[in-house]
């Protein structure tokens, strides 16, 4: 996301407090903007569908988006990894007119094998045609908004990235409220997907106005799997790492069998949910300041490198990269760390606010750190593929999942006291992992560098 990030950063060197705000409240809106729109959709669907919905067609309702979310972030992260490193590809060999072509290939991909998988999943939920029509639709849009988020660092106009979820997120709300007053569940389901298709069609207008294409469509990214497989893996195993918890607890004893294949945890989820709001300023630090800054500094050290500069040089420029990442984090830290505190020490106000149970307050504080601990984590994993470092994020990823696993089941075998801890040991562990292996690649980065690359024989 460093390509927008230099964009939104000219709000921020604005001389005024307006500036200011409104390049943080974007960024916000363009990192989180899937996350935190619905959330907040959800929420409000929520509360105006209590006179309509009996009880169980509410929890289905809820049920029915949470997990069109976990589904299409596990399944379309298998191509996410894969395609943002083929179009960095391509955009530093300076070719353009290769993302719309890329985009559509991937469409076409999501939109036939999300609709394949969604019809057949839905339908062991409830088997009647227009819930199953309508939650698939809701399913493969999602799925093609998170594909659409890799493509929009590249564009220049932001605000129709802002404006297309704001205006979305107005028209699922509203939609939603019309169509469920006069047909109940598939009503509110239906508008909800209504405003998320609105905000897909903004994001995939901004892409075709802003870039040429050579051809129509392109699945040469298809050729990365093969080159980059722990790419693929990497991308599934980071997003079921996020999702296992709670699948976990939906099957375990303290979860509850909405229908079919749905469960839910309300205790559980709810807290979490709400915990994961914390990160939105931590995200949108990250993508106007500190991705922007050490963009500059990897940039520096690579071209030395490929200008052949002295050794001295190149690691005057790799001190440069350790300092700046220090400083960049050492703030991230403190504005995070500052929020989650003040959530924390006003857990009692927010449990009250949103109308959670009383038992919810200790998963609800245990969430917050948890959620510090994950932007962290998720953070490092990106700083880490910015190094080639791929083989080490992945194993990274494979060892939250198997702790997160390992940790949640003995929580549940423990019992509610113990609930969250699984999650909070998942990431505390991987994050210190990660952290020292970071570290000693960092120290050895220009040895790593040049012993990477590929010895070819030369004939004499």
């Amino acid at each position: 996301m460093a390509g927008i990030g230099f964009r939104l950063q000219k709000l921020l060197k604005e001389d005024s407090y307006t500036g200011l705000l409104k390049g943080y409240l974007f960024s916000a809106i363009i990192s989180s903007g899937p996350m935190l729109t619905s959330i907040i959709c959800i929420a409000l669907l929520g509360i105006v569908s209590l006179p309509v919905l009996s009880s169980d067609d509410y929890l289905l309702f809820r049920s029915t988006i949470v997990h069109i979310f976990a589904l299409s972030l596990i399944f379309t992260g298998m191509f996410q990894m894969i395609v943002t490193r083929y179009l960095a590809d391509r955009l530093f060999l300076k070719e353009p007119g290769s993302l719309i072509p890329c985009y559509v290939g991937l469409l076409v991909i999501t939109v036939i094998g999300q609709s394949v998988l969604g019809s057949i999943f839905f339908y062991h939920v409830v088997p009647q045609w227009r819930y199953v029509l309508v939650a698939t639709s809701l399913y493969v849009t999602i799925s093609c908004l998170w594909n659409t988020m890799i493509f929009i660092s590249a564009t220049k106009n932001y605000m129709i990235i802002v404006w297309g979820f704001i205006i979305g997120s107005l028209v699922s709300f509203f939609a939603g409220y019309y169509l469920g007053e006069r047909f109940g569940l598939i009503g509110y389901l239906l508008g909800f997907e209504i405003g998320q298709f609105t905000i897909f069609q903004f994001l995939l207008a901004s892409l075709l106005r802003e870039f040429d294409f050579f051809k129509p469509m392109d699945f040469n990214f298809l050729h990365y799997f093969k080159k980059y497989p722990e790419l693929c893996a990497l991308g599934c195993a980071i997003n079921l790492g996020v999702w296992i918890d709670k699948f976990l607890f939906w099957f375990s004893p303290y979860g509850t069998q909405i229908k079919g294949f749905f469960h839910n945890c309300p205790l559980y989820d709810t807290a979490f949910f709400l915990a994961y709001l914390s990160i939105v300023p931590a995200l949108s630090i990250f993508l106007v300041q500190v991705e922007t800054s050490f963009y500059h500094r990897y940039r520096d050290f690579y071209a030395l490198i490929i200008r052949k500069a002295s050794l001295e040089r190149i690691e005057q420029a790799k001190e440069s990269i350790i300092i700046d990442l220090k400083a960049s984090m050492m703030a991230l830290i403190k504005v995070q760390g500052f929020i989650s505190i003040l959530m924390l020490i006003g857990a009692v106000n927010v449990i009250t606010i949103v109308k959670l149970q009383w038992a919810q307050l200790f998963i609800f504080k245990i969430g917050l750190l948890s959620a510090f601990l994950l932007i962290f984590f998720q953070l490092l994993i990106i700083i880490m593929l910015y190094f080639e470092f791929r083989k080490e994020a992945l194993w990274l990823t494979v060892l939250f999942m198997a702790v997160n696993i390992a940790a949640t089941l003995a929580s549940i075998h423990l019992g509610f006291r113990s609930f969250g801890y699984g999650f909070f040991a998942a990431c505390f562990v991987c994050l210190l992992v990660g952290y020292l292996i970071f570290n000693r690649k960092l120290d050895n980065l220009e040895f790593l560098t040049f012993a990477s690359q590929p010895i070819r024989k030369v004939e004499i």
